[in-house]
């Protein structure tokens, strides 16, 4: 079942995160994004981004979609975290993308990173009077 946000009525900050695929947030994502962030804008708001594998030191550059949403929302930071290629679950087409970009394969959610990224938007929100 599809479900759409009309407005983040109640809700003093957010996080928004996508799926990164083939280096493009998700479509539903990106339109959400762009529907609300006149509200988004008036919130304090996070970014995160979940798709590339491997090492996240590796990451040569963010998500093509993540600076257009960054200006739209307002948003305070933006963090990319490793995500998981299950190729028993992929395409054809799909293992030959991951395949022709070298895509590691294995799930590396980088646990450690994602907590303290958790802790630092906790103390914002706290230290403003939001949390």
């Amino acid at each position: 079942m599809k479900w759409k946000v009309r407005a983040p009525e109640g809700v003093e900050a957010v996080v928004l995160a996508s799926a990164v695929y083939t280096g493009h947030w998700l479509k539903e994502a990106r339109e959400f994004s762009s529907r609300l962030a006149p509200v988004l804008a008036t919130r304090p708001v996070w970014l995160f981004s979940s798709g590339p594998t491997g090492d996240p030191s590796s990451f040569a550059q963010d998500a093509v979609d993540v600076a257009t949403v960054l200006a739209a929302t307002g948003a305070l930071d933006h963090r990319t975290f490793a995500g998981r290629i299950d190729k028993d679950r992929l395409s054809f087409g799909e293992r030959v993308i991951a395949k022709a970009l070298h895509a590691a394969v294995g799930d590396f959610p980088g646990w450690d990173a994602i907590a303290d990224w958790t802790r630092s938007i906790e103390t914002t929100l706290w230290t403003t009077g939001k949390g």
